[in-house]
């Protein structure tokens, strides 16, 4: 509600911004001015409403309000194969930051694969100067028989393992939450959404590496 006395200087303001508006009080009652000097009221209300949202709106890119950089999700992303490990920083636009390799040495326990695997990503936080505090997980594709929900790989010929609670053991060495898949699985995902399959609905995808694997995704 609108009240005479809130309404008197919107006429000076009505003309310096809108200089055909005083037309608007030509030959009307006393009355029938206030109801005009209300709707002025509610269309300024609304001009410098939706002037201030546009102002508090970020420009598209790096920036917000008080010009502070918008955060950047990352996450760390490891490729546990049967010779190697691949691990990286990625950001949630499927950029990789930064990435390196170590050998898997399969002679030995999984626990000291995943110890060596903490100290890699260790490492590579570091490299690229992020903090911990901005990494959100670790994603982990590994070959053979994964149970995703409990973390752990029932059983990887590749790698000799079975019943390795990976998920738990490296969350010894980097305190994130840590997820699980079969690397063919995870592949085809990463593919489908961020490489050569972003633009279909339907993707097959095909590994080859230590052991020949692939992964489907349908209605993507």
């Amino acid at each position: 509600r609108v009240g005479v006395r809130d309404t008197r200087h919107l006429r000076r303001r009505g003309r310096e911004r809108f200089p055909d508006g005083r037309r608007l009080y030509r030959g009307r009652s006393r009355a029938q001015r206030r109801v005009c000097d209300k709707l002025a009221c509610a269309a300024d209300v609304f001009y410098k409403q939706s002037h201030t949202i546009e102002k508090k709106q970020p420009r598209a890119g790096s920036y917000g309000r008080r010009g502070k950089e918008l955060e950047i999700m990352y996450v760390f992303g490891v490729d546990i194969g049967g010779t190697g490990v691949k691990s990286g920083i990625v950001d949630e636009q499927g950029k990789i930051v930064v990435k390196s390799s170590i050998k898997t040495d399969r002679s030995r326990d999984y626990k000291a694969i995943i110890k060596d695997i903490g100290a890699q990503l260790i490492a590579l936080a570091e490299e690229a100067k992020i903090p911990m505090s901005e990494l959100t997980g670790v994603g982990i594709g590994c070959p053979g028989a994964i149970d995703s929900a409990r973390g752990i790989v029932d059983y990887s010929c590749n790698l000799c393992w079975k019943n390795a609670n990976v998920a738990s053991e490296l969350r010894k060495y980097v305190d994130l939450p840590v997820k699980i898949s079969n690397d063919a699985n995870v592949a085809a995902l990463g593919e489908t959404k961020f490489g050569a399959g972003k633009a279909y609905s339907d993707t097959v995808f095909v590994t080859l590496g230590t052991g020949v694997g692939g992964g489907v995704i349908i209605e993507n």
